[in-house]
């Protein structure tokens, strides 16, 4: 039997972009201190005659978000793209792309939300926080882990 290597890999490797469409996405990442995806299904249990008493799962639908949180760079391509939504509430469309580190890409139209554009303390960095979520289920594929996506702007 064949060996396999598995990896782990450090959250910064996993690469965040937004923009309006697939072809001028920017990276998110300056000032972001946290990512937290969250995966939401929407399910029900359904008992059988054949499962002896026991149910079986039917998934009805997933919902999958990121929300971001960090300290507000002025100036950053990707929060002030993010920060122009906060009071436009029907031009909350975007296009969002992940890159995991194992090359694994999930990409699709989404939508910005619970955007929050400053705050804190007075002593302490200004905060940050938005949340995207795809609109549907997203497309996935996969290339090779160095492989980077070949329409982004890199942010500086």
């Amino acid at each position: 039997m064949a060996e396999t290597t598995a990896k782990i890999y450090q959250n910064y490797l996993r690469k965040h972009f937004v923009g309006n469409t697939k072809e001028d996405i920017i990276s998110i990442g300056a000032g972001i201190t946290a990512i937290a995806p969250e995966f939401e299904e929407d399910s029900e249990d359904f008992g059988y005659y054949d499962l002896n008493g026991g149910t079986s799962k039917f998934t009805k639908s997933v919902t999958i978000s990121y929300a971001f949180e960090g300290h507000r760079k002025y100036g950053d391509a990707a929060q002030d793209f993010m920060r122009e939504k906060l009071f436009k509430l029907d031009q909350r469309d975007c296009y969002f792309r992940v890159i995991e580190p194992d090359g694994t890409t999930i990409e699709g139209p989404a939508k910005i939300s619970d955007v929050l554009p400053h705050g804190g303390e007075a002593n302490d960095p200004t905060e940050f926080q938005c949340t995207i979520s795809f609109d549907g289920l997203p497309t996935e594929s996969k290339t090779e882990p160095a492989a980077s996506p070949a329409s982004t702007k890199t942010n500086k």
